[in-house]
């Protein structure tokens, strides 16, 4: 898989712009604050059908401009496929691949598959729980799209239970409630552990690519697991805790709790990891999803470090680089070009555009 071109008008910085790839890649270079992230953003764009980096669609729209327009062609198995995404301020999205809309925006996750580094991943690694599932939802969804559809829903359903738990319910209300949510929690329960199962063996090999060590361990912190009769015994913990459960006007126990531990020579990370450490540490996490997508669905996606590399020194990085599938096209975004000069990438100078 790789990203032959990409048209942007009223995207950001980007006024009418065109940008053409070939299938390794190119190291982006150009002072700060030219828009080598915004390019990067633009190019993953038809992996969520949204900002990689959260923003909002509005906030992607070039200052006194109504609308954005995104155009790409990406080669995928084995054939171009050309990808459009339309928004205004008027709210109107559309997202096309073969002049076809979408029906879901979950579909994107079939078709086009990156892995972004950018230097938030430290922040959302090492803060809150919340920011460690989100990672993890969205690696999922990368290997088995239907993940999408069954998180959707269970998030759907716990926001209809904390609702019903903060009013007087009729407790056969609740009850079908409960059924529910303990069944469609199960099938999020089931993806995770299903994923880290495999997961923590190829962050194990990616760590040792860029540091020459395997002391790593990412371990799943089930908020609540039973092997057998899953269902049933969520449901008896849910009654015996109904009055917390009122008392908070919360569901306490379920996926949404979740979180997960990085162990370095079985110390948390998180507490124990040095700052290098850390880069090191959410470097190989990305390296990993791309080597387990590859794995499981046959897909070499595309590799995009916004700076991240340049966190590492300079051996380690083009060490890493060097050891990469090279059927991954690469993008590196860079202000400089001097670390890079050894991997023999083209160069896209967008100061010289």
């Amino acid at each position: 898989m790789y990203i032959k071109n990409i048209g942007l008008r009223n995207f950001k910085n980007y006024e009418d712009s065109f940008f053409s790839f070939k299938p390794e890649g190119c190291i982006i270079i150009g002072k700060n604050g030219i828009g080598k992230t915004n390019l990067l953003e633009a190019m993953s764009y038809f992996t969520y059908g949204r900002s990689i980096l959260n923003h909002h669609d509005e906030q992607l729209i070039s200052f006194a401009k109504d609308s954005f327009v995104i155009k790409s062609s990406f080669y995928v198995n084995e054939d171009t496929a050309e990808f459009q995404a339309f928004f205004s301020k008027q709210k109107k999205k559309v997202i096309q691949i073969e002049n076809k809309p979408l029906k879901k925006i979950s579909d994107l996750y079939r078709h086009v598959q990156t892995v972004y580094s950018s230097t938030d991943d430290i922040f959302n690694i090492f803060s809150t729980p919340s920011k460690r599932r989100h990672f993890v939802d969205i690696a999922i969804a990368k290997i088995y799209p239907s993940y999408i559809d069954f998180l959707r829903r269970y998030k759907n359903t716990l926001a209809q239970r904390n609702s019903l738990l903060k009013t007087n319910f009729n407790p056969k209300e609740k009850e079908a409630w409960d059924k529910t949510f303990c069944e469609e929690a199960k099938s999020i329960v089931e993806y995770r552990i299903k994923f880290f199962d495999q997961y923590n063996e190829f962050v194990k090999k990616s760590y040792g690519l860029i540091t020459g060590e395997e002391e790593i361990d990412i371990l799943l912190k089930l908020n609540y697991y039973q092997e057998h009769d899953f269902v049933p015994k969520m449901i008896s913990l849910l009654n015996k805790n109904l009055v917390h459960e009122k008392k908070y006007q919360t569901s306490l126990y379920g996926p949404h709790r979740d979180d997960f531990d990085i162990t370095i020579s079985q110390k948390n990370a998180l507490h124990f990891a040095s700052q290098g450490q850390k880069r090191s540490i959410v470097i190989a996490l990305k390296i990993a999803l791309a080597n387990i997508i590859t794995s499981i669905n046959n897909i070499h996606p595309i590799l995009i470090f916004d700076d991240t590399l340049a966190e590492l020194d300079k051996s380690r990085s083009s060490s890493l680089l060097s050891k990469l599938n090279p059927n991954h096209q690469v993008f590196i975004a860079s202000p400089t070009l001097d670390r890079y000069l050894s991997i023999g990438l083209p160069v896209l100078d967008l100061e010289a555009r």
